[in-house]
């Protein structure tokens, strides 16, 4: 009765993709209409969309199988805040968010697989093995991000080596979701921070320490290649220490005039 014509089927799907994905679950189940609509790639690309505009606050906390989701709009407009407590499909080890993109939250843990995990819709995807490239001690961040000309998910890991003896390096590997393999990228990368990349506009950024000054390193998703960003002109003052965050701010502690 839903289908009887074009005009039903895309009220419809104005009226669809303002809900939330556990209420489209279950109306997915309610008829043969509705299940077609809500699968449908076009629905669900829009569906997308709208929910950029419905921003969430993840947090973790150690030693916990959990994570808290609170919504944005209620942090800043609400004395009372409605948190969804999200349980992880697995519970034998903690896992660390290092990241987070349309929805999907990329998930570390040691000596583990990286698992990308969907909370909304209850399902995850564990990636392939990933093999430390440098021998001897080193210590790993991770970035993970969207390349809309393509439409892939891209989880790019840093393996930075700091050495007392030889010169420091690092080394990156990008795994594109849906392929098996994590990618070796060729070139010379400055050694970071411990702090996990940021993500922004297809860049996946992070600070690296360059005497005198910090810099800001970024990656390109869609052509994997990367540059290094000098800081703001600091006028002269002590910089003990710098921050990544979203829309490139950079915080720094200790400063007088923040």
């Amino acid at each position: 009765m839903f289908n009887n014509c074009r005009c039903g089927t895309a009220m419809w799907s104005e009226i669809l993709c303002r809900l939330p994905v556990r209420l489209l679950l279950q109306l997915r189940c309610l008829c043969k209409f509705f299940n077609t609509l809500i699968s449908d790639s076009k629905f669900t690309k829009k569906h997308l969309h709208m929910s950029t505009y419905r921003h969430h606050l993840i947090l973790s906390s150690k030693d916990e199988s959990h994570v808290m989701s609170y919504p944005l709009h209620c942090i800043f407009n609400s004395v009372t805040i409605n948190a969804n407590k999200l349980h992880f499909p697995f519970n034998k080890h903690y896992f660390s968010v290092v990241g987070s993109c349309d929805g999907i939250l990329c998930l570390v843990s040691y000596r583990h697989p990286v698992i990308l995990w969907n909370p909304s819709i209850r399902k995850f995807a564990k990636l392939p093995y990933l093999e430390n490239p440098i021998k001897g001690g080193c210590y790993t961040t991770y970035g993970f991000g969207y390349v809309p000309l393509t439409g892939n998910y891209k989880v790019v890991t840093v393996f930075n080596h700091v050495s007392g003896n030889g010169p420091n390096k690092a080394k990156l590997k990008v795994h594109t979701l849906g392929t098996n393999n994590w990618r070796t990228i060729e070139g010379d990368f400055p050694v970071g921070g411990y702090s996990s990349l940021i993500f922004v506009s297809s860049m996946l950024n992070w600070i690296v320490s360059s005497d005198p000054f910090y810099n800001v390193v970024s990656f390109n998703l869609v052509n994997e290649s990367h540059q290094k960003l000098l800081p703001p002109n600091f006028g002269g003052e002590d910089v003990n220490d710098v921050i990544l965050g979203v829309l490139l701010i950079l915080k720094f502690i200790g400063s007088k005039n923040l």
